[in-house]
C-alpha cells in the first residue's frame, strides 16, 4: 500500500505543477483506491492552500 500510495502522490505532484488538471483528477483517484482516508486529507489540504493563495493574489 504506501509503494501505491507514493507513486500516487508523485503522479499528483507533477500534474498540479505541470498544471494538467486530467492528469491530477487520475492520480487523486489512483489514492482514493489505495487510501480514502489519505486522499481526503490531501485534498482538504489542496482546498486550504488554494484559498490562501486566492487571499494573496496568488493563483
Amino acid at each position: 500500500m504506501g509503494r501505491k500510495l507514493s507513486e500516487a502522490a508523485d503522479k499528483l505532484q507533477a500534474a498540479i505543477r505541470d498544471k494538467n488538471h486530467e492528469g491530477a483528477a487520475e492520480a487523486f483517484d489512483d489514492m482514493r483506491e489505495v487510501s480514502p482516508a489519505v486522499a481526503d486529507r490531501v485534498l482538504d489540504t489542496l482546498i486550504v492552500r488554494g484559498q490562501a493563495n486566492a487571499r494573496q493574489g496568488r493563483r
